[in-house]
């Protein structure tokens, strides 16, 4: 627009500069004028394709990715925040404890304070633990809705390394575990075994209040059963 401008501004002055001011260089003015209109329509046509271009743009652009799964949530009593550790002993309230889950979250042992807990101490490298492991998710399936908790804390992998979530994760899937599975990089478990020398598999049952009830002993599902809320 501002170049047509600028050429019907010297068409101006070239009329009014002719001697006479005659009607032919009128004529030509004005013929001047209308081949000075075309530029003016395409120079509209670009503008309007300028225009256009962001709305190109913002169709174009691609809508967020969906979100993935939501995390598992672990059920968490009411009483999360009363127990307090009093020692590793049967009677005792059994120390807090936060730990890396196969979903990538840290869990808090006291979070289950409600429930009764089997805590199955176990390892890549141990043949025992493996025997055990997929017979453990039919039990908490059929117990669960009565307050059963069955917790796995892996202490090492088969190079002796503390778990990684891929680890964590491997294990639950392996032996169809769809309970907690924790990576106890500090060993955890063995603050409950100096009389087992820290052998593994071993487990121990924890009452609700986070009472110590069993430790190391054959737990059978009786037994779970019977310490049941």
């Amino acid at each position: 627009l501002l170049a047509a401008s600028l050429s019907l501004a010297g068409c101006g002055d070239s009329a009014e500069g002719s001697p006479g001011g005659e009607g032919q260089p009128d004529a030509t003015s004005g013929a001047e004028d209308t081949e000075a209109g075309a530029p003016d329509t395409t120079s509209g046509a670009e503008e309007e394709d300028v225009t256009a271009s962001p709305d190109v743009e913002t169709a174009g652009d691609e809508p967020d990715a969906p979100a993935g799964p939501p995390p598992v949530q672990w059920p968490v009593g009411d009483c999360a925040d009363q127990p307090a550790g009093t020692g590793v002993e049967v009677g005792d309230i059994t120390m807090d404890v936060e730990l890396l889950d196969q979903h990538g979250q840290m869990v808090r042992l006291h979070d289950f304070c409600d429930k009764t807990i089997l805590l199955v101490g176990s390892a890549f490298w141990c043949p025992g633990c493996i025997d055990k492991a997929p017979t453990l998710d039919a039990i908490y399936q059929a117990h669960k809705d009565a307050g059963l908790l069955i917790i796995t804390l892996l202490t090492e992998t088969l190079d002796n390394e503390p778990c990684l979530e891929e680890d964590l994760k491997a294990w639950a899937d392996e032996y169809g575990q769809n309970f907690p599975v924790l990576s106890d990089v500090d060993g955890y478990i063995h603050t409950f075994t100096p009389k087992a020398g820290g052998k593994l598999p071993m487990e121990v049952l924890l009452g609700p209040g986070m009472e110590i009830l069993t430790v190391i002993d054959d737990i059978t599902e009786q037994d779970l059963i019977d310490a049941l809320p």
